[in-house]
C-alpha cells in the first residue's frame, strides 16, 4: 500500500526486536500529555512511536480533518503498528483514542500479533490542559504535530467513552517519571531481551 509504504519512510522505527513485543496504546483528550508520556517512555525502553498527528502530516501536509482523511490516516497507523509488531518491534500508538470502536481496532492488532496490550489512561487538570493548548497555538514547534486547539478540545470531551478494560491511568500534571518507569518495567518482563533478527 502507497500510504504504508510513505509512513514507513518517514518514521523512526527502532532496530530491537523481540520474539514478544507489546503494544502500548495511549488514550486521552488533546493537551492531556500522551505524546509527552510516549516520548519519555522511548527514552527508557526501545519503542517505535506512532503518533496519529504524524502519521495524518506525513501523509496529508495539509489537513482539513475530514471522516475519509481520518480513516485513511488511522487504517494506515493500525496497519503500521500490526506490521511493526508482526517484526517483534515494540509500539507506542498515541492518539485521542477516545472511542470504544478505535480502541477496539487496536485490541484487535494486539491479539493478531500476540502483543502485549498495555492501555494507558492520559489526564491532567482542565485548567493545565487549556494552558497547554493556548501555549500550542501561540508557539509552533517542529516536534509538536497536533493542531488540536480549545475547541477541539471542547468538541472531543463530549464523545469520550469509558475504558472498560484493565488500565493505567497517568496524571501528566505530576511527576510521571514513576509511571514511565513502571510501564518501561512491564514492558521489559514481557518482552525479554532483543533477539537477533536473521
Amino acid at each position: 500500500m502507497k500510504d504504508l509504504d510513505f509512513a514507513k519512510q518517514e518514521l523512526h522505527t527502532v532496530s530491537a526486536a523481540f520474539e514478544c513485543p507489546a503494544l502500548v496504546v495511549m488514550s486521552g483528550l488533546p493537551g492531556s500529555g500522551k505524546t509527552y508520556f510516549s516520548r519519555q517512555l522511548a527514552k527508557v525502553i526501545p519503542l517505535t512511536l506512532i503518533e496519529s498527528d504524524q502519521i495524518r502530516k506525513i501523509l496529508v501536509p495539509q489537513p482539513i480533518y475530514t471522516r475519509a482523511e481520518n480513516a485513511r490516516v488511522f487504517r494506515t497507523a493500525y496497519m503500521l503498528a500490526e506490521e511493526l509488531l508482526r517484526g517483534g518491534i515494540c509500539v507506542a500508538f498515541d492518539a485521542t483514542n477516545l472511542i470504544r470502536k478505535n480502541r477496539k481496532n487496536l485490541y484487535k492488532v494486539a491479539h493478531a500479533t500476540g502483543a502485549k496490550l498495555i492501555l494507558i489512561e492520559i489526564t491532567a487538570a482542565q485548567e493545565v490542559i487549556m494552558n497547554r493548548l493556548r501555549q500550542r497555538a501561540d508557539q509552533s514547534s517542529a516536534n509538536d504535530y497536533s493542531d488540536a486547539d480549545i475547541t477541539v478540545y471542547n468538541r472531543l470531551s463530549s464523545t469520550a467513552q469509558p475504558i472498560l478494560r484493565d488500565h493505567l491511568v497517568v496524571r501528566t500534571d505530576d511527576d510521571i517519571t514513576p509511571f514511565v518507569a513502571s510501564v518501561a518495567e512491564t514492558i521489559s518482563k514481557w518482552t525479554g531481551p532483543p533477539v537477533t533478527m536473521s
